[in-house]
């Protein structure tokens, strides 16, 4: 056992999914190659997760509390950690090919680094709909086991990849007939006064940079949130801020699409 999970450690990138809704999504995807289970626990969450593995013919090994946080460096695992096959790598042409004809709302992160705003946005994303989420790869938060347990499965549900230019792959989208829209505390638009159009590419910055100026200027439009003057709240977090914008979007395109709907009834 120690052996294998020193094994796990030294792995590059790491890949370890944890916690039982994270977990039990990568079962089913079939990307878990060894389930791992705190030896303590003896509940319906257990037997759920070890019937899957079973099925799946995925190794179980059981023990302490203390090595699975070990293993994870994280210590809200809820005794499920799993190591998993790494995803698939996406060329963007790909991902893009693999979007449903509705072309959803794509979300697009300039260096998110806190794991748990990465893991609350792709929850958020997967959700609400959206059609993936593009990350840059560089000065980003990685996928580690901190992002999938905050992501809740959103790892395994949706598509996920990172990019190495931000510039030139808003080029491409745009390209591909999609309009860019970024989240900026200082942007000319509030969120609600318009509709946007559709597909829609949404831009989200890092926590206390925000998005940088190069991608900024390449931008359709710069949308910003409406907060209550007298509040010396002058921001959201990132991840608050991208449920509110991807809703909004949703939302109207829902709305949009209902009263056409009507309108020729």
């Amino acid at each position: 056992m120690e052996n294998d999970e020193m094994k796990i450690k030294k792995n590059v990138p790491v890949q370890l999914v944890c916690g039982f809704h994270s977990v039990c999504a990568a079962l089913k995807s079939g990307r878990v190659e060894s389930l791992y289970i705190s030896e303590t626990k003896n509940n319906k969450q257990l037997k759920i997760a070890k019937n899957l593995a079973v099925k799946l013919n995925v190794d179980i090994q059981e023990c302490s509390v203390d090595k699975l946080s070990e293993m994870t460096s994280i210590k809200g695992h809820q005794g499920f950690v799993a190591k998993v096959f790494p995803p698939k790598v996406l060329s963007l042409e790909k991902f893009l090919e693999n979007q449903p004809d509705t072309r959803p709302p794509l979300i697009m992160l300039d260096r998110i680094q806190d794991p748990r705003n990465f893991g609350s946005i792709i929850r958020t994303a997967s959700a609400l709909g959206a059609g993936g989420v593009l990350y840059t790869k560089n000065g980003s938060s990685k996928l580690t086991a901190s992002v999938s347990k905050v992501a809740s499965g959103g790892l395994e549900s949706l598509p996920i990849m990172s990019v190495n230019n931000l510039v030139r792959t808003v080029e491409k989208l745009k390209s591909r007939g999609y309009w860019i829209l970024a989240g900026d505390p200082e942007g000319d638009v509030i969120l609600g006064s318009q509709e946007f159009p559709n597909p829609i590419v949404l831009i989200v910055g890092g926590e206390g940079t925000g998005i940088r100026r190069l991608v900024l200027n390449s931008c359709d439009f710069r949308v910003r949130i409406s907060l209550q003057p007298r509040n010396e709240i002058a921001s959201l977090n990132a991840s608050v801020a991208t449920g509110i914008l991807l809703h909004e979007i949703i939302v109207k395109r829902k709305d949009r699409a209902k009263a056409m709907d009507n309108k020729f009834r």
